[in-house]
């Protein structure tokens, strides 16, 4: 049986909003390493190689930096440069989390770009490479149905189980009950099975009642497909828990948050 993996995502309370600014990234990380360390120094107390540091300053980056490289810098930046870790989280693409505008709420579609993120950060933190699918995101075709999920995630965290995609469908707003819905998933699965085609499905909610009351009812079944309720907190939108419905031959998988699984 495989142990659950679960990842810690390092900057709680932000999330990806624009592309890292590599100029700037290069310019703070030279003022955080100091006139008197070198390269070799700098990257030492860092934790990461000196080919590492020389490619960030040097702009020479092709990739996204890890956040933990940011946090490395942040945390060993010499005094006086004035590099503040807000400093390296704008540059790195970060801002802070705020789902109102004044007294108003977001719209849907910024708390659903907030919930993809977190998802991204998680599985990406896994070591998986993860490609975005918001306008390919038909995942259930008959004559009589189409479901779209709100995205889908292209990733192979789930390869060896023969899933190839990871669909999502946000519940952070007004909408009918949770078991209404997931029982309309548990009818198309009957008919066209998602786990046959390569698709796990999951339900991501914000109301913790909602979801304790879910994992209650779900962790008394089993099924054949991979369906999931995901837990985000609507106080600092971290991913806080995956219950994975039971099924019948077992399956423990790499899950998100602090994971379950019904038994």
């Amino acid at each position: 049986m495989q142990r659950n993996e679960t990842i810690k995502n390092l900057f709680p309370g932000y999330y990806r909003k624009y592309d890292q600014d590599m100029e700037t990234l290069a310019d703070l990380t030279k003022r955080a390493k100091g006139d008197e360390r070198s390269i070799n120094e700098f990257a030492r107390v860092c934790g990461v190689s000196p080919s590492t540091i020389s490619r960030l300053i040097n702009k020479k980056n092709t990739t996204p930096n890890k956040d933990s490289l940011i946090k490395a810098i942040a945390d060993n930046a010499v005094p006086e440069s004035g590099v503040t870790l807000d400093m390296l989280l704008q540059a790195h693409g970060l801002e802070k989390i705020n789902v109102y505008e004044g007294k108003e709420r977001k719209s849907e579609s910024v708390l659903e770009d907030i919930v993809i993120d977190r998802l991204l950060c998680d599985i990406t933190q896994l070591g998986y490479k993860c490609e975005i699918e918001k306008e390919k995101n038909i995942i259930y075709t008959t004559e009589a149905i189409r479901f779209r999920a709100d995205f889908v995630i292209k990733t192979e965290l789930l390869k060896k189980y023969g899933i190839k995609e990871w669909a999502f469908d946000v519940y952070v707003g007004p909408h009918r009950p949770v078991m209404q819905k997931l029982s309309w998933f548990f009818g198309c699965c009957y008919v066209n099975s998602l786990r046959d085609n390569g698709t796990k499905l999951s339900l991501v909610l914000s109301n913790k009642d909602e979801f304790d009351a879910a994992k209650r009812r779900l962790g008394t079944i089993k099924i054949h497909d991979m369906i999931s309720i995901i837990l985000i907190s609507e106080e600092n939108w971290e991913l806080e828990e995956e219950f994975v419905i039971p099924t019948y031959d077992k399956l423990d998988m790499p899950t998100l948050g602090g994971a379950t699984y019904g038994r």
